[in-house]
């Protein structure tokens, strides 16, 4: 009796390090998110900047080739986070908007997105892990809209993948439960009982 009490709990022990462990890759998934969130909003309000800065030049006759460029390096990056469709307006701005979701570069006019930790939200998302909104409102929570990038990739393993594979751990954990009293009930108690769950 005392064996098998120690290899239970060294079970239960290890059932509870796999829990462990996947929330705390969680834990850094969010850490990852909330860095990319703040490059995100630099480079968004770059852009927007070296748009106005390129259609001033222009207006004055200046070369802003240079600018250009930079500008083209920051778009690579911005779109490296997120899934983003662009285009030139009718000068030489870029408009920049998030697929699935809309707008944020659009002129001077540029959308900021902010992170909160929130309960659960019944798609994946745990509760306290980061939700992602969007400037426009305080109620317009885009977490499960952005796609593509490296947000969407660690959002992607955050609430689909892990919440995945602890369903899996749980199931497993009681399979091994229920398999376990159903082989224990057939055995007798110290005081002679049968039937009794382990």
């Amino acid at each position: 009796r005392q064996g098998v009490r120690e290899a239970t709990n060294a079970m239960a022990n290890d059932f509870h390090r796999l829990r462990r462990e996947v929330e705390d890759i969680r834990k850094h998934m969010d850490a990852r998110v909330e860095g990319y969130v703040t490059e995100f909003n630099g480079l968004a309000r770059q852009i927007k900047d070296m748009n106005i800065r390129i259609k001033a030049l222009e207006v004055t006759g200046g070369s802003p080739n240079d600018l250009m460029d930079s500008r083209d390096v920051a778009l690579k990056k911005l779109a490296s986070l997120v899934d983003l469709q662009m285009h030139q307006d009718d000068g030489s701005s870029y408009v920049v908007d998030i697929r699935n979701v809309g707008p944020v570069i659009v002129g001077p006019q540029v959308e900021q997105l902010s992170v909160e930790r929130t309960p659960d939200d019944g798609e994946g998302k745990p509760t306290n892990a980061l939700t992602i909104r969007t400037s426009s409102s305080v109620a317009s929570d885009v977490t499960h809209q952005l796609v593509g990038g490296k947000i969407g990739a660690l959002l992607e393993v955050r609430d689909r993948v892990l919440s995945q594979a602890l369903d899996r751990l749980d199931s497993l954990a009681f399979g091994v439960v229920t398999a376990v009293n159903e082989i224990h009930r057939q055995g007798y108690s110290m005081n002679g009982e049968t039937g009794v769950d382990y």
